[in-house]
């Protein structure tokens, strides 16, 4: 009777009432399907900080993302289903760039971890465009997710306005300029330049031509960029300097070319006297920048090593009274008296550190053995002559 009753009310029941709960029933499902699956927009949320940096037009954008880190490895760890005791160590670990030791957790545990760890590596967070930067400008924050279907983090972007940028201070470029003087040094078609400047410490100048310069060329300085780097501020004006060329010495002009010649051949006769050697024959000497000293033994056209278009400032090598000093080079042969060669036997006479005082090679101040070498050399004749010829000139 009871059983009759109770399936005599169930037909009662409209049919509409019974759709009604069906409908409820799929909602309810359907909302916990869709609660489990959803991607979470976590820029949705104030988990990130945006700095903007530094001046009009030259602006950087950086995130602090540390809040954005946590709350991410918060909302995966809920994701996988982890304890609260593994959320916070794998919080701690992945937010301080960190590896978890995973001995202490289950297997099941481990798993669910190593799930976060690879979720958490699909995230990346970046501020487009980052540098130069205006004050008014947009920016987008953008959330990128590398495994879109199997991250429960959706790609999300915001837009951000640049403020807060400082103004440049203009500034002429007139004081660095002047700041820097220029000398010239050394000899016609080897002239190098000299920059000195208390507002610079050893910094790399651009110059052309520097080691070949010869008086009347007109150059060009250009400044290194490092000398308009001052935070804050622009420069007007042009970037370099012009200069002539002046004040070079000629080594064609020596005057003392028999007195030179005299004293080499003293010494080639005291180095080789006529009880060893005979048929000694003087063959050229050569009037050579003191400061180039090539090391090639080839026959060779190539830049001596004082050509350089790179021009260090207030370099201490780079002294006038060096530059402007002067070797001889003789060139001999001889043969041994009692002892047959093939070839005869080349020799040089050098005479260093010689002032060119009004184109006349100071001999007063020369120590004969400290200021003079005899040598003889590998070269063939024809190389050597060709290479001191390279490097300066021909007197004799």
């Amino acid at each position: 009777m009871e059983e009759n009753d109770y399936q005599t009310k169930l037909k009662s029941i409209p049919k509409k009432t019974y759709l009604l709960i069906l409908a409820a029933v799929i909602v309810v499902i359907g909302g916990m399907i869709y609660f489990k699956n959803r991607k979470i927009d976590l820029l949705s949320e104030q988990n990130v900080t945006i700095k903007f940096n530094g001046y009009e037009g030259k602006g950087t954008g950086s995130v602090d993302d540390s809040n954005f880190r946590t709350k991410a490895v918060q909302t995966l760890s809920n994701k996988a289903g982890l304890s609260i005791d593994s959320k916070d160590k794998l919080v701690k670990a992945l937010t301080n760039d960190s590896s978890l030791e995973k001995s202490d957790f289950s297997a099941s545990e481990i798993q669910k971890i190593e799930q976060v760890e690879k979720w958490y590596k699909n995230l990346s967070l970046e501020i487009t465009p980052s540098s130069n930067l205006k004050n008014g400008q947009k920016v987008k924050l953008v959330l990128s997710v590398i495994d879109q279907k199997n991250t429960p983090i959706k790609p999300a972007s915001k837009t951000y306005t640049v403020k807060g940028l400082k103004e440049f201070k203009k500034e002429s470029t007139k004081p660095i300029l002047n700041s820097i003087k220029v000398k010239f040094a050394g000899f016609q078609g080897h002239g190098v330049v000299i920059l000195t400047s208390k507002k610079f410490n050893n910094e790399i100048f651009e110059i052309k031509k520097n080691g070949k310069l010869i008086n009347g060329d007109l150059i060009q300085i250009n400044l290194p960029d490092s000398a308009f780097s001052k935070e804050g501020v622009v420069y007007e004006g042009k970037k370099y300097l012009t200069a002539k060329v002046s004040g070079l010495k000629d080594l064609s002009k020596i005057s003392n070319v028999d007195e030179l010649k005299k004293f080499s051949d003293d010494l080639n006769e005291n180095d080789h006297p006529d009880s060893i050697y005979i048929n000694k024959k003087f063959i050229g000497m050569y009037a050579v920048p003191d400061s180039i000293h090539r090391q090639s033994t080839a026959y060779s056209d190539f830049d001596t090593p004082l050509v350089s278009s790179r021009v260090k400032i207030n370099d201490p090598t780079m002294k006038t009274d060096s530059l402007n000093k002067v070797r001889i080079v003789s060139i001999y042969q001889r043969e041994y008296k009692e002892i047959k060669t093939p070839e005869p036997m080349n020799s040089e006479i050098i005479i260093k550190g010689l002032e060119d005082n009004d184109n006349n090679l100071d001999l007063s101040q020369i120590n004969s053995k400290e200021d003079t070498q005899s040598a003889d050399f590998s070269n063939t004749l024809t190389i050597e002559q060709h290479n001191l010829e390279v490097d300066g000139i021909k007197l004799r």
